[in-house]
């Protein structure tokens, strides 16, 4: 059988329209004819070959007769007679025998295809031989409009993409789906090499929805230092059918954005900073009036790779993990008046070239921003403020709150409704309102989980512009989290300062890498806090009345780490004469009643290291984020509310956890807990408002009703009494320890008792049988 199936790769190959089942039956016919015609040919010669001569010449037909033969066999096989002893008798007989065979292979193989032409649709092989070729189809696809609706752009415009195939030949235009096309967005960084950047490197695309024709539209858009590049690719064919001209940013990849202002340690200071590409000699222009940017203070300027992260993603390089993230610039602006407004610009005077090769060169500054400086410690709001007060009392106040943003695909709406942008767009409306209603705020306080961008480039400049309006104009203060800084990741940086490994941390599936391998780079280098501490991640500034220390909750928090040694040092210098009001900011909350439990008992283990620490220095108010919600605890200490009766002062710190910034909402139940006040499961942000020594005022702002939710007076001389003491609570680890060392005594005592039974049967058995 295998002989005789060996010339059907050139019958497949000259008709491809057989099906496998069609050969093998022609396969089998053929055999059998060729069978039939070489037994008769075999048969006839034996019976005359006795009768043959010796001898006789060649004969031409021989060659198809050896063709015929079976293939070498390592089995002995039993010659037939020789083609040249056969008689010309037999010969005929053997010819007339082939030649049938022959004709009979050829009808049966003209009936085949005519079979093979009619068999059902649902015959398998029939399927497989009529499905149309899908690169086939993609490569006569052909669109017909592909146009973007501008070739400039602004920060935060919006572009449409226009799209529609060409007419189809009538054979395919019901064969050819549109359901997998789609129109990629392209983040160019080099328009010289586009044609390098392969087709699944899109840093954002849009569904076409199936339709021949339409529009999809992308924004708002945000400069990230590139020009923008569309392609439609057929889901058919996986080909890119049409790619755009060029979309530039008008004012280049060297635009000054991502504008924000900090606190130094020096009360007359404000550090200024932006993101663009490379210029020449950065600068900050300001001055105390608008029109009059008469003081200059040049800018110095970092950036960070992949390999300055610690893990993947953070260090993949792709468009939508780690790109470019531009050159990072800061200056510090000195000797500034508290209480005095400046306005300024940044950017560089110099022309700056196009870095993606458009030709264009200009002169780069940003728009004119302004910010009022706190009052020095000690002081209170400024004249300006207290000026326009008719009827209010003036007061210093503060934004705070965690856990921001809500993050989008790099061509998506980034200040997302009802979330993060609703956050900023009601604090941006507080700080329009500020002077009519005798507010002077002096800072924003971020408690962690600063951008969510776990290793993508492009949130962080998605982030940096949602928050620009406002960290323009007030000092923009932050603290780390665990998606900033996952405690783990502190042994990757080999930090000495690092979390050490805890089994409490570590429960119900919560790890330390949650910043996806960023390990703090890229927040260390956005942002630079007062260097009085430990970078971002613990610090200190006074402003007015308060003073405010930050701490990180990814750090080594207990007694004796660098982080506890520093807290009892910062605490110990307030003067609480000059600066009465004491808050202290931290991502992870110490009292917090939502009803999940690995962070509940690290709730435990931040109380055992600083509850007493915070009672005994008379902290007023512990702010923190990390849940998605809002909660308020009475003054509490130790899970027992204390309150003088007679004036409402509060005797112990309040801790008010607003980690409802943008991110997510928890939907979490609750503990039953007495000391919690208010609980609120949607976005919202905090405002403290100081007054005086001893009278402040919180409010919670919800984003659905843009107004207050909840709010409370703070009511203190900041003086109770520093004796109390922690009742003694058995830890978890205790817990354990205790039962198995019970284990162990109850296994002993067992042990004893059989071993005494055991004794007192064998003496037993020795006593003398009394008769």
């Amino acid at each position: 059988m295998k002989d005789a199936e060996t010339p059907l790769p050139r019958w497949r190959s000259a008709s491809s329209v057989f099906s496998s089942s069609s050969l093998s039956s022609l396969t089998a016919a053929a055999a059998a004819a060729a069978a039939a015609a070489s037994a008769t040919a075999t048969a006839t010669a034996s019976a005359t070959s006795s009768h043959a001569p010796a001898a006789h010449k060649s004969n031409p037909s021989s060659a198809v007769a050896h063709a015929l033969l079976p293939a070498k066999s390592d089995k002995p096989a039993l010659a037939p007679p020789p083609f040249e002893a056969r008689s010309a008798w037999s010969r005929v007989i053997t010819c007339v025998a082939l030649v049938s065979a022959l004709a009979l292979v050829s009808v049966l193989a003209l009936a085949g295809v005519a079979l093979n032409s009619m068999q059902p649709i649902g015959d398998a092989a029939a399927d497989a031989d009529a499905r149309l070729d899908t690169q086939l189809l993609g490569a006569q696809l052909k669109l017909q409009t592909f146009a973007v609706s501008s070739h400039t752009l602004a920060q935060r415009d919006s572009l449409r993409v226009d799209f529609a195939y060409a007419s189809l030949p009538p054979a395919l235009a019901g064969a050819v789906s549109f359901a997998d096309d789609w129109i990629g967005a392209y983040c160019i960084d080099d328009e010289r090499k586009h044609a390098a950047v392969p087709t699944h490197e899109y840093i954002d695309r849009r569904h076409t929805g199936g339709r021949s024709a339409g529009a999809v539209t992308f924004g708002p858009m945000v400069n990230m230092r590139c020009s923008w590049q569309f392609r439609f690719v057929s889901g058919a064919s996986g080909a890119a059918l049409a790619t755009s001209e060029f979309v530039r940013f008008t004012r280049g990849p060297a635009e000054p954005l991502q504008v924000h202002v900090a606190l130094t340690a020096d009360p007359t200071e404000m550090r200024v900073h932006w993101v663009s590409a490379d210029v020449r000699e950065p600068v900050v222009l300001y001055g105390a009036r608008a029109d009059a940017l008469d003081a200059t203070a040049r800018a110095t300027q970092s950036s960070y790779a992949a390999s300055d992260m610690c893990r993947a993603p953070a260090t993949t390089v792709s468009a939508r993990l780690f790109r470019d993230p531009g050159q990072l610039f800061e200056a510090v602006l000195t000797e500034l008046t508290p209480g005095e407004t400046y306005f300024y610009r940044v950017g560089s005077q110099h022309a700056v070239a196009d870095a993606s090769a458009n030709g264009s060169a200009t002169a780069l500054l940003s728009d004119v921003w302004s910010f009022t400086m706190p009052p020095r410690a000690g002081q209170h709001v400024s004249n300006a403020a207290a000026a326009s007060a008719a009827e209010a009392p003036p007061s210093l106040s503060f934004f705070v709150f965690g856990d921001l943003n809500s993050p989008v695909e790099a061509t998506e709406n980034f200040a997302v409704e009802g979330s993060c942008g609703t956050t900023m767009q009601l604090i941006e409306r507080d700080l329009d309102r500020a002077r009519d209603e005798a507010r002077q705020y002096a800072a924003l306080v971020h408690v962690g989980d600063i951008s969510y961008a776990k290793g993508a480039t492009f949130v962080w400049d998605q982030f940096g512009e949602l928050i620009q309006r406002v960290a323009a104009r007030v000092p923009y203060m932050v603290s780390v989290g665990n998606h900033d800084y996952g405690y783990l990741e502190g042994e990757l940086r080999n930090d000495p300062a690092r979390f050490p490994r805890n089994a409490p941390f570590e429960r119900d599936g919560t790890h330390g890498y949650q910043a996806e391998g960023e390990c703090g780079v890229p927040l260390q280098r956005r942002f630079h806090m007062p260097a009085n501490g430990n970078s971002v991640f613990w610090y200190s500034f006074s402003a007015g009345l308060t003073h405010h220390v930050v701490l990180s909750g990814e750090h080594d928090f207990a007694r004796g780490s660098p982080m506890h040694a520093w807290l009892l040092q910062d605490l110990a210098h307030v003067d609480r004469r000059a600066t009465p009001w004491l808050f202290v900011h931290m991502h992870r909350p110490m009292y917090c009643s939502v009803a999940f439990a690995g962070d509940y008992y690290r709730s435990l283990l931040y109380r055992d290291e600083l509850e007493l620490v915070f009672a005994a220095h008379h902290v007023d108010v512990v702010f923190s984020g990390h849940y998605h919600s809002y909660e308020r605890t009475c003054a509490v200490f130790d899970d027992a509310c204390y309150y003088d009766a007679p004036s409402g002062k509060a005797l112990a710190p309040v801790h008010i956890m607003i980690g409802s910034g943008g991110a997510n909402v928890d939907q979490y139940d609750y503990y039953d807990r007495a000391w919690r006040l208010a609980a609120l499961q949607t976005y919202g942000y905090g405002r403290v408002h100081v007054f005086n020594a001893t009278h402040a005022r919180f409010e919670f702002v919800a984003n659905d009703k843009a107004d207050v939710a909840d709010a409370v007076w703070l009511v203190s001389d900041h003086d109770w009494p520093t004796d109390r003491v922690r009742r003694y609570r058995v830890s978890v680890p205790q817990v354990v320890a205790v039962g198995l060392l019970a284990a162990l005594a109850l296994a002993a005592t067992g042990v004893r008792v059989w071993r005494r039974r055991d004794s007192a049967a064998g003496y037993s058995k020795e006593l003398p049988v009394q008769v």
